[in-house]
């Protein structure tokens, strides 16, 4: 997590925009992210070839730089919006000022891979420290008022449950409805739309949103419906995969072993994938820890490590999972492939508690993963950035409770 790919500066100026590059890392010298932000400026600059797209006074054209040192592009005036990852191909990041940033957002004829961009790089230089979470709320809330693209639809789901993750248990009851919210407006304008139909995009777009709604935005109304959608054989395979996830994540006793008996009983592999995946999305402990042991003991080894990854990944729950790993780990190690472990150990990296994040940091120094090292070094790295992100999330939304709204900004 350190030395990292290019980040793109664009900041305005009277004439148009100045431009600047640094390396983008996480961490900094003491292992953790802070206020200074993310970003490596003593490192040696890398030519990064760049097709600029600016929009000056209601004109829009396109500029190609290759930025080393720090520059001035005269605009014959300040602009308005600035893509300077014109058709998101670039490999680097881009960090914007406020303005700019809005400017991206609000541009309805910008590509979908550039939006997708905007979101993803937005939310790494929060996770840098390098913007605050109301840049990303921002972003949110300007897309999903217009955004029709099914990648972009996950990327800002994935966000969102990012951000419910990192806010925690002292704040679920508002990022519940911040996100219950959000997407039941996407939803209603999705389906009030003049061009409601079938298309696979749009069915796509929308079991996304269902999914979101229905698992981090607790609706009681879609997860009655859920329940409905799992043996509607008339229900297309998108949302039968949200009806699942939605099942799974609010699920009864009875319910979850449904749900286990589904799995025994799959008769193609991606069903039992689906179905097995869905009994360590439980939010219920018990049935939780049901799951996790039938991982250990009883999964097929070559999917056994990946569902305990998804496993110590959960928002709430992961704990839990990391717990009977470690106390187990024997068994794990005699058991699994050693070059799966590090795919396991990827879970780590959505940990929010410090004291939880400091005990497997201490594990795995005691235990070193014989093959994969590396991986699992910075698997930790990420870990202590979720950390620190959680940190700031909670504090931001100590300082200001009603800072979510009634959905993003």
């Amino acid at each position: 997590l350190r030395g990292g790919h290019p980040v793109v500066r664009v900041e305005r100026t009277e004439s148009g925009v100045r431009l600047d590059q640094s390396r983008a890392t996480y961490l900094h010298d003491d292992g953790v992210n802070g206020d200074a932000g993310g970003n490596d400026r003593s490192a040696e600059p890398w030519p990064v070839p760049l097709v600029l797209r600016a929009t000056v006074h209601g004109t829009t054209e396109t500029r190609r730089v290759l930025l080393e040192d720090s520059l001035d592009l005269d605009l014959s005036g300040s602009p308005s919006s600035v893509q300077a990852n014109d058709s998101g191909n670039g490999f680097f990041r881009v960090l914007t000022d406020e303005v700019l940033r809005a400017g991206a957002a609000a541009d309805h004829d910008a590509a979908p891979l550039e939006r997708f961009v905007l979101v993803d790089d937005t939310w790494a230089a929060f996770l840098a420290g390098l913007v605050e979470l109301d840049a990303v709320l921002d972003v949110l809330g300007a897309l999903g008022a217009h955004e029709t693209d099914p990648s972009v639809w996950k990327r800002m789901a994935g966000v969102a449950r990012d951000v419910a993750r990192l806010a925690g248990a002292a704040h679920r009851a508002a990022t519940t409805e911040w996100i219950a919210a959000w997407g039941t407006e996407a939803l209603d304008r999705l389906d009030d739309s003049a061009d409601a139909t079938d298309d696979p995009r749009r069915v796509e777009v929308r079991s996304t949103l269902v999914a979101l709604v229905g698992t981090e935005g607790a609706d009681p109304a879609l997860r009655a419906r859920a329940r409905h959608w799992l043996d509607d054989s008339t229900v297309d395979a998108e949302l039968r995969a949200a009806a699942i996830a939605i099942v799974a994540a609010s699920a009864t006793a009875e319910e979850h072993a449904d749900l286990e008996r589904r799995w025994r009983e799959a008769d193609t592999p991606q069903d039992e994938l689906r179905y097995l995946q869905a009994l360590v999305d439980t939010e219920d402990p018990e049935l939780f820890d049901r799951a996790v042991d039938l991982a250990v003991r009883e999964v097929r080894s070559q999917n056994a490590p990946y569902l305990l990854r998804r496993a110590i990944d959960h928002p709430r729950l992961g704990g839990r999972a990391w717990a009977t790993v470690a106390q187990r780990w024997d068994e794990v190690t005699e058991r699994f492939p050693s070059n799966s472990l590090p795919r396991m150990l990827e879970g780590i990296r959505g940990t929010t508690d410090a004291a939880v994040a400091g005990s497997i940091e201490a594990f795995m120094a005691r235990h070193p993963v014989p093959a994969g090292e590396l991986q699992a070094t910075q698997h930790v790295e990420r870990m202590w950035v979720t950390v620190a992100a959680a940190d700031r999330v909670r504090a931001a939304m100590g300082r200001a409770p009603g800072m979510l709204g009634h959905g993003p900004h």
